[in-house]
């Protein structure tokens, strides 16, 4: 299975194609409170241009509680919370260090969102929301060896940002509905912990790990989805693409010793690009 190609080209086509749906027969958005709970399946890409790259397929499972009623606190017609967790045994590769297979990598989001509902022909077809997400990788393989033997460590990265989005529904036949979402990610801030302790050995050695600030970036976010309604609950199946791009961090000093000489190191976390092309299929209840 190939890395999903040019995926900001794709989320930017599902985009321009989310207004085409708000000229069919908008069907309503169901009220009161739903929970949907499903598995996911994604391609995942991770690359520092020039330097590294990390892929494999991500499996894992989405949960969400959303709230649907008229003008809730004076003002919203949508609230949610939702999570999701995935995991994956990712293969490195590098033209500088060599590579590695079998790195277990784990994904975590958590996100609460807010929206406001605007109204066609007597029925909502288009929802704009924002909220708060984080997000949390952990990237395990801390004191392996490489095919070129150099050490592998553990990496930790947490971010925090703000989505900004749509949502289009509309009406299909025989219970079938049609929708689809874009999304934009506001990149707060981040904090990405490099755990280089992992390859102290004879020649060298850190005296501590790496904690590098992160404050430059975006995300992007679309899909379709697909929902059938049956009388007990809503069958949901959603190809999607999600996107991010991290710009440098700052500096962060770390104490090496190298052969018996001791000298401070000031280390970057390189610009990095992630994509996520993948299914997720979502009981509604």
């Amino acid at each position: 299975m190939n890395s999903c190609p040019d995926a900001k080209t794709i989320v930017f086509l599902l985009a321009l194609l989310l207004p085409s749906f708000s000229i069919l027969r908008a069907e309503p958005a169901l009220r009161g409170v739903s929970v949907s709970t499903g598995p996911e399946l994604f391609r995942y890409t991770y690359e520092e241009k020039g330097l590294m790259k990390e892929t494999g397929t991500m499996y894992g499972v989405t949960a969400k509680v959303a709230c649907r009623a008229d003008n809730m606190l004076g003002l919203f017609d949508l609230l949610q919370v939702e999570g999701s967790l995935a995991r994956a045994s990712v293969d490195y590769d590098s033209n500088l260090s060599g590579s590695i297979d079998g790195i277990g990598d784990t994904i975590a989001e958590l996100r609460s969102l807010a929206g406001i509902d605007v109204s066609s022909r007597g029925s909502p077809v288009l929802t704009l929301f924002t909220g708060i997400g984080y997000r949390r990788l952990n990237d395990s393989g801390g004191g392996r060896r490489t095919s070129e033997g150099d050490y592998f460590y553990d990496r930790h990265s947490s971010s925090w940002y703000t989505p900004v989005g749509l949502v289009v529904g509309s009406g299909a036949k025989r219970g079938w509905v049609l929708g689809g979402w874009f999304e934009y990610d506001a990149f707060l801030g981040g904090t990405q912990y490099s755990e280089l302790t992992d390859t102290n050995n004879r020649e060298f050695s850190f005296s501590g790990n790496l904690e590098n600030e992160q404050h430059a970036g975006f995300g992007l976010r679309a899909g379709l989805v697909l929902t059938k309604r049956f009388p007990s609950f809503t069958l949901a199946l959603e190809p999607f693409v999600r996107y991010w791009k991290i710009r440098s961090s700052e500096p962060g000093r770390v104490r090496m010793t190298e052969n018996g000489s001791v000298h401070d190191e000031l280390l970057i976390e390189p610009e990095n690009a992630t994509t996520c092309c993948g299914l997720a299929v979502r009981l509604v209840m």
